[in-house]
Parts: C-alpha cells; sequence; structure tokens
C-alpha cells in the first residue's frame, strides 16, 4: 500500500510541476487566448479522468469486488504543442505560439504597443496514476475512484471517478464474447485554481484464452475545464484584455470525443496485469494492476 500511495503522490508532484509553470504564465493573457493556450490541458485531464475504466467485461453473476493501481502515460500529438492567437487590429502573427505543452511563445510590436505570448513547459507525455475499487451483483458492477485533497506546494489536489457497468451478453447464452457497458463520471479540482468535470459511455467486450484475455471498446467522451484568474495589467500590452489586473472565470472543452481501445490482460489466481492502447485525439497508453476477489 504505501507503494501505491507514493506512486499516487508523485503523479501528482508531476502536475503539481506542470500547474506552477502554468500559474506564473497564465496572467500574461487574456481570455480569448487563454482558451486556445490551455485547451491541451483540458483534453488531457478529460483524457486521464475517462481511461483506464474497462478491461473484462465479464462481471460476476453473482458478487465480486476488486482493487487496483491504474496507470497511463497520455501522448501529445505536435498539433496541439501551438495555437493560432488572436490578435487586435494592425498585428499581423505570422506563426503560432506555444500552448500549455508547445516550447517558444511569440513576441510582436506594432502601433499600439507589443504583444507577448508565454512559453509552454515543452512536454509531448503527461503521466498519471490512481486507485480504484469496484464492487459487482447480478452482472452489474460499480466503480470507485477517490483521492482525498492533498496538498504539494502551494496547491491542494482531489479527485474523484464513478462508474457503472452492466454485462449484457449475460442475456444471450449462445453470445462468443463477454460484451458490456459502461457509464463513467469524474471531477478533478486544483486548488480554487482549477475544477475539471468529464464523462464517458462506452461499449466494451473480452474474449478469454486460458490464463490470458483479449479486450476492446468504442468509447464517447467529453471533458470541461473550469479555470480562474487574474491579469497580470500591463499598460504597455496591445492586447486590451491585459492592460488592466481583471479576473477572469474561464471555461473550456476538452477536445475529448471519441476513443478506440485494444488491450490483453494476464490473469493468475486473484491477480491480473492489463496492458491497453486507446487511439483518440491524445493516445494514451495504460495499464493496470488488478485483484479481484
Amino acid at each position: 500500500m504505501k507503494k501505491v500511495v507514493l506512486l499516487i503522490f508523485f503523479s501528482f508532484a508531476s502536475f503539481n510541476i506542470l500547474f506552477g509553470q502554468l500559474q506564473e504564465k497564465i496572467g500574461l493573457l487574456g481570455e480569448k487566448n487563454m482558451s486556445g493556450y490551455i485547451q491541451p490541458l483540458a483534453t488531457s485531464l478529460g483524457t486521464a479522468m475517462n481511461s483506464a475504466a474497462f478491461s473484462d467485461a465479464d462481471i460476476a453473476g453473482v458478487w465480486g469486488f476488486s482493487f487496483s493501481v491504474k496507470g497511463m502515460y497520455i501522448f501529445i500529438p505536435s498539433d496541439q504543442q501551438t495555437f493560432t492567437p488572436a490578435t487586435p487590429d494592425g498585428y499581423n502573427l505570422n506563426s503560432e505560439t506555444a500552448t500549455v505543452y508547445g516550447d517558444k511563445g511569440a513576441f510582436i510590436s506594432g502601433p499600439n504597443g507589443y504583444l507577448a505570448f508565454p512559453p509552454g513547459i515543452n512536454t509531448t507525455s503527461l503521466p498519471a496514476v490512481f486507485p480504484q475499487v469496484s464492487a459487482s451483483l447480478m452482472g452489474t458492477k460499480v466503480m470507485f475512484r477517490y483521492m482525498p485533497k492533498i496538498t504539494l506546494g502551494e496547491n491542494d489536489y482531489s479527485f474523484w471517478g464513478v462508474g457503472i457497468s452492466h454485462e449484457i451478453s449475460r442475456y444471450f447464452p449462445m453470445m462468443p464474447v463477454d460484451i458490456s457497458i459502461q457509464a463513467l463520471f469524474s471531477g478533478l479540482e486544483i486548488s480554487d485554481f482549477v475544477d475539471l468535470s468529464s464523462f464517458a459511455v462506452n461499449a466494451h467486450a473480452s474474449k478469454s484464452f486460458g490464463l490470458f484475455l483479449l479486450y476492446g471498446g468504442l468509447q464517447y467522451e467529453t471533458s470541461t475545464l473550469e479555470m480562474s484568474y487574474t491579469t497580470i495589467g500591463d499598460a504597455n500590452n496591445a492586447d486590451p484584455e491585459i492592460q488592466q489586473k481583471s479576473d477572469v472565470n474561464l471555461s473550456v472543452d476538452g477536445d475529448n470525443s471519441f476513443r478506440f481501445t485494444l488491450g490483453a490482460a494476464l490473469k493468475v489466481s486473484i491477480f491480473s496485469l492489463n496492458v491497453d492502447y486507446s487511439i483518440s485525439s491524445q493516445s494514451v497508453l495504460s495499464t493496470g494492476l488488478n485483484f479481484a476477489f
């Protein structure tokens, strides 16, 4: 259990580094450009919260219980490392600037002063780890994910997730594979800075071959990130949204829609290890260490 806690701690430590760097930069952007700068992060957080939600579609016909540690590695595509910013009349930016995941920002001057766009954190991936428990009864499984508030640096982190699955193949005894449907609701809070909500619904199937299991699924998902921050108040900046200090409450939808997942698991007694890969706006490699009773 101590190792599980350490894994989760280091996962959130990486998030803390990311958000620490982000908090140093966000006051430099007004609401219009912050939407483009931050959207890939909204996508990543939604991708993480909607990942590793299923493996075995065979749900216990009487009762069952499992504890899992889920890990994932999210890949950030190159087209989500830059965006085209909004500029006032008389300013022409001939190139894109960094999103939160990009490298170099941009600087242009014009008739009313300068425009400065901050750099990103220059990364192409994001890890995450979280615990999960589930209980099943009569072909229906309820899944819980939860992390109470923990403090790292200047930020507090907490998250929750609730999912419900039902095996529909149990009504068709001659079905060659197990098939289940699932809905998942999740939330993530970071101090008074970020509040993320996500939703996913999927159909997934699995087939056992002795100790091995193959599974796959098609999932539809959404995510919304709400962020609160204060602009820096720079009178020399040509962007009228940040010339004076002002509080901004921003809502950004992640680029989450459909994903296709394919994976495999090894099952030995009460222990199983699964690995899968999901193709989506931000593809993700997920794994799970599971103990089922």
